[in-house]
């Protein structure tokens, strides 16, 4: 597994026209032009007068583009085997209401708490409860080529300690992200390992 940094400076920005979440998820994906499947998740910041800061984390290589800076490292296997890490998400849960295919976002610290912990066996994980914090919440309105309408994804952001109970689980849940709309930069779990 990779994880690599690309930083745009506004310069950039501008002349790419990268100037919502749509165009950066294009970018993101014009990195990995042999993938039949999407094998990557990335996490971004929020433009600023800098520039924008992208973390992707991928199972094959990215190309280097010929814009920006692209730092990339093999993340060594021995850095999934800690016992308990800090993570952070930013992700879009939501829970689908019965006998409908109408999802609703949860935004309440509580719902979205419970939301994790109802899938933490799934995923190999103990979750903290009196650790978790949701840092930010918001919405991405895309417009894509292919679609008249646009395409509104709530998402939230959240912080916390989680141990890990079954290493298997857990390993193809930070290779698979969590929640919904993974390749619009959700989804990401970036952890920082606790140590004893």
């Amino acid at each position: 597994m990779y994880l690599s940094e690309w930083f745009l400076d506004k310069k950039t920005l501008l002349s790419k026209a990268i100037i919502n979440d749509y165009r950066i998820h294009q970018q993101v994906f014009d990195l990995f032009p042999n993938s039949s499947e999407r094998s990557f998740l990335f996490y971004s910041g929020s433009i600023s007068s800098y520039g924008i800061r992208i973390l992707i984390q991928s199972e094959t290589k990215p190309i280097i583009p010929n814009y920006g800076t692209l730092e990339m490292k093999k993340i060594d296997e021995s850095f999934f085997y800690h016992g308990s890490y800090l993570f952070q998400s930013k992700f879009c849960p939501v829970i689908q209401k019965s006998h409908s295919k109408e999802v609703i976002p949860l935004k309440s610290e509580g719902d979205i708490l419970k939301w994790l912990m109802s899938r933490q066996n799934g995923w190999g994980i103990d979750i903290y409860p009196e650790s978790f914090l949701k840092t930010g919440d918001g919405k991405m309105s895309m417009k894509q080529r292919d679609n008249p309408r646009n395409i509104t994804i709530d998402y939230v952001e959240v912080t916390g300690v989680l141990s890990v109970s079954n290493r298997e689980l857990f390993l193809k849940m930070i290779k698979q992200g969590i929640g919904r709309s993974k390749g619009f930069g959700l989804g990401l779990v970036q952890l920082r390992p606790i140590f004893k």
